[in-house]
């Protein structure tokens, strides 16, 4: 048993050595978040939550340098961000296919609120199918892991034992929980992000507004954009 603990042990330590490469520190406000290295040539991607403001913004590397980010849209249905970071030749996870989770899955939760990778271990206490938040953006599938908040924790990056990423955690969608965007929902809202600025969604234009009758004939017109519903007509 004590071999198997330890050899658990020195694998977890390999994931986050080898994965905490692709977390970064986003500071836009009072408290730092994490992101995740989308493209090796600066794309990032974080929690909009976190991020206050668009002029500022600055990401801390996994090499201790700090360079310059611009935001290039969010998603707050979805809870997700893109920054642009001035840099080139980062470290871009592998991701899984999510199908593949199971509840009780082991999960590794990678955040960086320093300078620092941090690591928290936990499982996978929910999963479902596709769910619509209450901000109303689309998630491709429903995962929640009882992995622990602490500052920092949103937009930190979510592996399987395998050091395989699933998705971007979240404390920003649903009060209480902890909730992982996983890769297919952040691949669509990024791509979306990159291309337009924002998510594009349809929508149907109806409204209602006033309209002031004439006094002579009113109930009769009344009646008759109303589909003819008896009204009284005052003195």
């Amino acid at each position: 048993m004590t071999d198997i603990a330890k050899g658990l042990s020195n694998d977890l330590a390999e994931i986050v050595e080898r994965r905490g490469s692709s977390v970064v520190r986003v500071e836009s406000s009072r408290m730092p978040g994490s992101g995740i290295v989308w493209s090796a040539d600066g794309v990032i991607v974080a929690a909009s939550h976190s991020i206050e403001g668009e002029d500022g913004i600055e990401v801390g590397l996994a090499d201790g340098a700090n360079v310059p980010a611009a935001l290039v849209g969010r998603d707050p249905s979805t809870d997700v961000a893109v920054l642009r970071a001035s840099t080139a030749g980062l470290s871009v996870p592998v991701w899984t296919d999510p199908a593949g989770v199971k509840v009780g899955n082991l999960v590794l939760g990678l955040s960086r609120p320093g300078r620092s990778v941090r690591a928290s271990l936990g499982i996978v206490s929910v999963r479902g199918e596709a769910w619509r938040a209450p901000s109303g953006g689309l998630l491709d599938q429903y995962v929640q892991t009882d992995l622990a908040r602490h500052p920092g924790f949103s937009g930190s990056l979510l592996v399987g034992v395998t050091g395989e990423a699933i998705g971007l955690n979240t404390a920003g969608l649903l009060r209480g929980a902890t909730l992982v965007i996983s890769g297919p929902t952040l691949r669509r809202v990024v791509e979306a992000l990159l291309a337009h600025g924002a998510v594009r969604r349809g929508f149907l234009g109806i409204g209602t507004y006033p309209v002031r009758l004439p006094a002579p004939g009113a109930q009769e017109e009344w009646s008759s954009v109303s589909g003819n519903i008896p009204c009284s007509k005052k003195d």
